[in-house]
């Protein structure tokens, strides 16, 4: 890779200063070699677990956290609506933060996609937006001014209008110094550090590439912690993951050779680092357990000023003795058919609970097409007109299903069912019923903390974290080390349900965290349907129920053909099929039946019986239906 690096004399632009001047300078000198000390020493920070920052985070793309400290305000930029938008955060007691609100501002505009802000100042700043030039925008660095409580509209910095990407923008605490992310003068497209001085006059200058810096990959996301120490990321230094975050120290105008951050890196990416006023860290990255892409992350040193005081903070490791759990979620499944009718209960009673199975599911189905046509909102319901026709309007209209998806036929029914169909001719929803069960290896997960630090604990808190849930888990020790044992099973679905769960160990001085460790266990689904299979003392067998009001049965527009095909495909490995009907106004129904499984079913020797029997009271169906029923047992 060629570069055209520009050489900058620190030097140049030098004036005659007074005594009063240098004496400021001096003092400013001595506060700058006290920040670069202990800088330098923070080199060689050691930082704990990083917890995700679940209260900001969404399914998209969360980045880019910037401290305003002069009005306490966490900025940072988000994509859950599409595009990059800058969304505000103030930090809560506790170490926490309030829930995340769009920044209603100037620089936030609809259209654009604004992001990495940068405030210096109580009254200035800094961030990156796109800028029109000739057929091509580009991103580039704008200034924006705060007045009457908010940012006004942005313009771009006119000494760093270039027409390449320009963005990732930190200037410096004392203001003086700006570091950005550029693919200026780049003929392979790579993207470099730059830095630009404000002069004199408070324009910025012409800006250089940071060569001691620059690798042959990309930097980017850079921070400035103070005007000698510079955070930043970049794939190009072979670090353990795509892009990793790394730390610079600058002595004698010479920025130093990076060093990684080994206890925030990972495999996978890690940039966007930036430190806040009680010496956490918070950074982005996209390792698994996370909400969406990219997430944001806090950290705290293990040596800091956090908490108020000087101390270091327990280094706390959990042990599992495995890595991931494997979810297993077996379901019973109970199919019925789909009605292609309803009954005039299903509008005139406001209770249409029934103990027996298909008796509610028949009163409950215009419920059901009323989530089926919400969740497909092509699809439009054509109903027999009845003498009710305004209920059943208000009561899909009720379900949010508009007058318009409704069609309603000439036909006059005159009795209690009521012909349904898609005008589509797609197939009406089939009920299921399910019965699941979870079952997970290991069935129990063991838990060791430990700390290599000695500490007297007054308050801590050991919780699983799911997907739908926090669990806080009773502890009965209050030293460490300490050993537990979480049972997965209590949690039933709740385990299957999520990508992950996080097993979180807290200490806490008053209401303040004082340290904190986390471990993920990532989860893996194994999901099993089976067909509910009756055992009974003579035979195994599958059971299905055709619901036949009238002489429908032939009529395709008003029959459950697919329910049909399924009982054919149960039949593939079965011994014979028996079909039972209840009343003789079911026996030419069931004949029908017989022919149409005996033409589509022409295995040798396979038996097809089709009998009367006696209504017996059971939880499937009432006897007021039995009229209606055919009952299909496949038997294996």
């Amino acid at each position: 890779m060629n570069h055209q690096k520009l050489k900058y004399n620190i030097l140049s632009g030098i004036r005659k200063i007074s005594v009063l001047e240098s004496y400021i300078i001096t003092i400013i000198i001595l506060y700058t070699f006290s920040i670069s000390a202990a800088v330098a020493q923070n080199g060689n920070q050691k930082w704990g677990i990083p917890s995700n920052l679940t209260i900001l985070n969404s399914d998209e793309n969360d980045y880019g956290a910037h401290l305003n400290k002069f009005q306490n305000i966490l900025y940072f930029n988000s994509e859950r609506e599409g595009k990059s938008y800058f969304y505000s955060t103030l930090p809560g007691e506790g170490g926490g933060f309030t829930e995340p609100k769009f920044l209603k501002s100037a620089i936030n505009i609809r259209s654009q996609n604004q992001s990495y802000i940068s405030v210096p100042n109580e009254s200035e700043a800094y961030f990156s937006t796109y800028r029109k030039s000739g057929r091509q925008s580009y991103l580039n660095i704008y200034r924006t001014i705060f007045q009457k409580n908010n940012w006004t509209s942005a313009f771009p910095v006119d000494s760093l209008i270039i027409d390449a990407f320009c963005s990732h923008v930190t200037v410096s605490p004392n203001g003086n110094i700006m570091v950005f992310s550029s693919t200026n003068s780049s003929s392979t497209g790579d993207i470099d550090l730059w830095m630009s001085y404000r002069n004199e006059n408070g324009q910025w200058g012409t800006p250089v590439a940071v060569d001691e810096l620059n690798s042959q990959g990309n930097e980017i996301t850079s921070y400035l912690q103070a005007d000698d120490t510079l955070y930043f990321a970049s794939d190009g230094y072979e670090g353990p993951g795509g892009y990793d975050i790394y730390i610079s120290t600058r002595s004698g105008g010479k920025w130093n050779r990076p060093k990684p951050v080994y206890d925030l890196n990972t495999e996978f990416n890690e940039s966007d680092f930036t430190i806040l006023e009680d010496g956490r860290a918070v950074f982005a990255s996209d390792r698994p357990g996370g909400h969406g892409l990219l997430d944001l992350y806090i950290v705290s040193p293990l040596t800091s000023n956090y908490a108020g005081s000087a101390v270091r903070l327990p280094d706390i490791s959990i042990r599992t003795q495995v890595s991931s759990i494997v979810a297993e979620k077996r379901s019973i499944i109970s199919r019925y058919p789909a009605f292609y009718f309803f009954v005039r209960k299903s509008f005139e009673m406001t209770n249409s609970n029934y103990p027996q199975i298909i008796d509610s599911l028949l009163v409950e189905y215009p419920s059901i097409i009323a989530a089926f046509l919400k969740n497909n909102p092509s699809e439009i319901l054509v109903i027999d007109s009845s003498s009710i026709n305004n209920s059943i309007i208000s009561f899909f209209n009720s379900k949010g299903i508009g007058s318009d998806r409704i069609i309603i036929q000439k036909t006059f029914a005159g009795s209690d069912i009521i012909k349904c169909r898609l005008l589509s001719g797609n197939p009406l929803p089939i009920p299921e019923i399910s019965e699941s069960t979870y079952n997970y290896k290991p069935r129990v997960i063991e838990i060791s903390i430990d700390s290599r630090d000695t500490f007297e604990i007054t308050k801590h808190y050991l919780t699983l974290v799911t997907d739908r849930d926090k669990h806080e888990i009773q502890l009965s020790d209050k030293k460490l080390p300490l050993r537990d044992i979480i049972s997965l099973e209590e949690y039933d679905s709740e385990v299957y349900d999520s990508d992950s769960v996080i097993i979180n160990y807290k200490i806490l001085s008053g209401n303040q965290v004082l340290s904190e460790s986390n471990r993920t266990l990532y989860v893996s689904h194994q999901q099993i349907k089976e067909t509910r299979l009756i055992i009974d003392s003579t035979a195994k067998f599958e059971e299905y129920f055709l619901v036949i009001p009238d002489n429908i049965f032939f009529n395709s527009d008003y029959f459950s053909g697919d329910y049909f095909q399924s009982i054919i495909e149960s039949s593939i490995n079965a011994k014979s099929i028996k079909i039972e009907f209840y009343n003789d106004l079911m026996k030419s129904q069931a004949a029908k039946i017989k022919e149409l499984l005996s033409s589509k079913i022409t295995k040798k020797g396979f038996e097809i019986v089709a009998i009367k029997k006696p209504y017996i009271e059971n939880q499937t169906f009432s006897k007021d239906l039995a009229d209606l029923i055919v009952r299909i047992l496949v038997i294996k």
